[in-house]
């Protein structure tokens, strides 16, 4: 029956359940406070995430209006371009003959001086 033995067993397992119980009442705190700062870390993660994101469209949208304007500035320079090269290539043989014109005038201009400046250079040399 219930003799001093069993009865020590008996306070030794209801001490051993109760340290089970705190223990056990322990560790579901410790679970709770560990999930409330995972919920936290969690909220402050999705915040940061949140800008991070907010950033990068705008990045996105900015890349893309520069690349459009890019194109069309492409497209305006390779028109001028164009326009400019047929504009100096249209008038080179007439460019040409007037430059030669000009130079053939003004080697025949030097020659009449050269001829007629040649009596005095000799007399002012000696020769």
């Amino acid at each position: 029956m219930f003799t001093p033995k069993a009865s020590q067993e008996f306070i030794y397992l209801l001490e051993d359940l109760t340290e089970s119980e705190e223990s056990f009442g322990r560790k579901i705190n410790q679970a709770y406070s560990s999930l409330q700062e995972t919920s936290h870390l969690i909220e402050r993660l999705e915040g940061e995430l949140t800008i991070k994101l907010e950033r990068v469209n705008k990045l996105k949208e900015e890349y893309e209006r520069y690349s459009a304007l890019a194109e069309v500035e492409e497209a305006k320079a390779k028109a001028l371009l164009s326009q400019l090269e047929v504009a100096l290539n249209k008038g080179k043989g007439n460019e040409r003959w007037v430059a030669f014109l000009i130079n053939l005038l003004a080697g025949l201009i030097v020659f009449v001086i050269g001829v007629a400046a040649s009596p005095w250079v000799k007399g002012v040399l000696g020769i």
